[in-house]
């Protein structure tokens, strides 16, 4: 029986995990905040309920001015720049190397105008962070680790404290650990750039969660878990009429695609949080498992396509094949889906997802030449708990 495998719907969360979340439903309203600290590995941070509302959290405490600009690299998702648009501030679109991620050369170009710069690690490669932050540390501009798809070990500098000023967390529907919608921010409090932040005054700037959104988060896994296994045999009706009667939240919204930032701020309500823990607790077993499900993909693709590169990042999040002819990409994502494995991932462009209004984002096509190759050229394989050897072989 053919399957639907995504890295895009509900890669992360089984329906052991939906169960367990709706399991935590009598405590919906609760107001505790679970303790974090050892897998964040400090007491500087605050749980939010997205990555977003961990940025906007930022833009209010670093108070750079509005003549400079905020340098992101060109392959990202587009909600990495909406809450600085909507502050009021110009993204300086930074071009990348060959593999997607940050070039410390476009920071250097562009330290003169540079407030801040916002450093992730796409699909889970490793972005030169420590090079970034040398370049400025001199230069006085704030840099900000994005942990979306890889949550390395904190880079520290002698004495304790974060390489970079902030750090955020995202644990969205297809991050490196998943709650459907969650993030976290840590903060340096021994940087020279920024002012210590107070956690209290911090969390006292959120408010608590709707209990609509938190009951449509909670809704999402249970529906895909229940989906996906019977896709192609009627199971794709379940979140079709869910999205109709706008049950299920949009991963970005219309708004977010013009660069206006609408996603409500708050806290990570309880339920979400005991997910989170219950993730983490689980963290060990799931990167096993995507270490040996990249394994067999190497193993496949590389007799498949033996003129293409095939990138395996530290943490497995990905397996990523760069095709050299990419005319064949439709053809052979075509063939893919038609197998059930839909490997539309960021789809082609250098600031996903497609139809965003990229005049709106500042960005011209042609400006970062080596992002949008790297977007053309990339086609990302699942690794995650829902993928199994035996489907492997059936391909």
């Amino acid at each position: 029986m053919k399957k639907l495998l995504s890295n895009q719907i509900s890669p992360n969360l089984l329906l052991s995990d939906a169960l367990y979340l709706w399991g935590r439903l009598p405590f919906i309203w609760r107001k505790k905040q679970l303790d974090f600290s050892s897998e964040l590995q400090t007491e500087n941070y605050l749980l939010t309920n997205s990555a977003r509302t961990a940025l906007a959290l930022i833009i209010q405490h670093m108070k750079i001015s509005k003549h400079k600009t905020i340098g992101i690299p060109a392959f990202c998702c587009s909600v990495m720049a909406t809450p600085f648009l909507t502050a009021g501030y110009q993204i300086q679109w930074l071009d990348t190397d060959k593999n997607g991620l940050i070039d410390p050369s476009e920071v250097t170009k562009y330290t003169n105008t540079l407030g801040a710069v916002l450093i992730p690690h796409i699909f889970g490669q490793l972005a030169p962070v420590s090079e970034i932050v040398d370049i400025c540390k001199s230069a006085e501009i704030i840099t900000i680790e994005d942990c979306a798809h890889h949550i390395p070990p904190c880079q520290r500098v002698p004495g304790g404290d974060l390489l970079t000023d902030y750090r955020i967390y995202s644990f969205g529907r297809e991050k490196v650990l998943s709650c459907v919608s969650g993030g976290a921010l840590v903060w340096n409090n021994k940087s020279i750039l920024i002012s210590p932040l107070v956690k209290g005054e911090a969390e006292g700037v959120l408010s608590r969660p709707k209990t609509t959104w938190t009951l449509a988060h909670m809704l999402q896994p249970l529906i895909y878990s229940l989906a996906l296994p019977w896709w192609y045999q009627g199971g794709k009706i379940i979140p079709s009429v869910a999205q109709k009667l706008k049950l299920l939240p949009k991963a970005v919204t219309p708004s977010e695609k013009k660069g206006v930032e609408d996603f409500p701020q708050s806290t990570l309500p309880y339920p979400l949080q005991k997910l989170l823990k219950r993730q983490w607790r689980k963290h060990t077993k799931t990167f096993s498992h995507r270490q040996e499900i990249a394994k067999s993909w190497n193993e496949k693709l590389s007799k498949i396509y033996p003129q293409s590169e095939i990138i395996i990042p530290p943490n497995s999040l990905r397996v990523i094949l760069k095709l050299p002819n990419l005319s064949k990409k439709d053809e052979l994502m075509q063939y893919y889906k038609q197998k059930g494995l839909l490997l539309n991932d960021w789809d082609g462009v250098p600031i996903s997802p497609p139809g965003l209004n990229l005049e709106k984002f500042g960005y011209s096509l042609g400006q970062c030449p080596n992002a949008e190759q790297y977007a053309q050229s990339q086609i990302t394989f699942p690794t995650s708990m829902r993928v199994k050897e035996k489907y492997l072989k059936k391909l």
